[in-house]
């Protein structure tokens, strides 16, 4: 994941205050857990496409549940991994 950084940082996507680093190499992502993550998630993607970013993933966690897991995946949300668990049964 990537956080936003002083030296050698650049803006990226207008409007959106995000900021990446110059020549980021390695794995790239977001990391969201807590909003209405589908609006985030889309507008994640967008700022990350725009920046050349298209490889980068977003991830979603915190007390996410079997039932809003397939609601995102159903609704075609551009969340790539997503961090379960919170709610397991045992």
């Amino acid at each position: 994941m990537v956080r936003p950084s002083q030296g050698g940082a650049q803006r990226s996507g207008q409007g959106s205050g995000a900021v990446f680093h110059r020549g980021l190499t390695g794995q790239v992502g977001v990391r969201l857990d807590s909003g209405d993550l589908a609006a985030l998630a889309v507008h994640a993607r967008a700022i990350l496409d725009r920046a050349g970013l298209s490889q980068a993933q977003i991830v979603a966690s915190g007390s996410l549940g079997e039932d809003i897991i397939v609601a995102l995946v159903t609704q075609g949300v551009p969340i790539d991994p997503y961090g379960y668990g919170t709610s397991m049964a045992v």
